[in-house]
């Protein structure tokens, strides 16, 4: 199964030996439960999409509030169609993480560690 993601870490499209956090190895976890895990950061378009693992990829958007709007729609369209995802595989996938107890359910379907 496939997984999209939009996130604000833009740490993710940094190179491992200068990212700070542990944003990037947790991601690389989370792609270890999917085929493919494709998320598109907000870090502007001047850079590349980067390759964390065999299926985790991150994909940079605009970074102004509403051209990432914009831009993340456009991707995510783009990645929809190549891969194409099925929802129900999607929210089967986030319920088996989290009665294994890798991610926990926020209100209004947010997920965390």
């Amino acid at each position: 199964m496939n997984v999209l993601m939009i996130s604000l870490d833009s740490t993710l499209l940094k190179d491992r030996e200068t990212a700070v956090e542990d944003s990037q190895d947790r991601h690389i976890l989370y792609g270890k439960y999917v085929s493919q895990l494709f998320i598109v950061v907000r870090a502007g378009r001047a850079n590349k999409p980067r390759r964390l693992s065999d299926n985790v990829t991150v994909y940079p958007a605009a970074f102004g509030s509403l051209w990432f709007v914009w831009d993340a729609y456009q991707i995510t369209k783009r990645i929809v169609r190549q891969s194409k995802m099925e929802t129900g595989e999607v929210s089967g996938i986030l319920m088996r993480m989290e009665l294994k107890g890798v991610i926990r359910q926020l209100p209004g379907k947010m997920f965390v560690k």
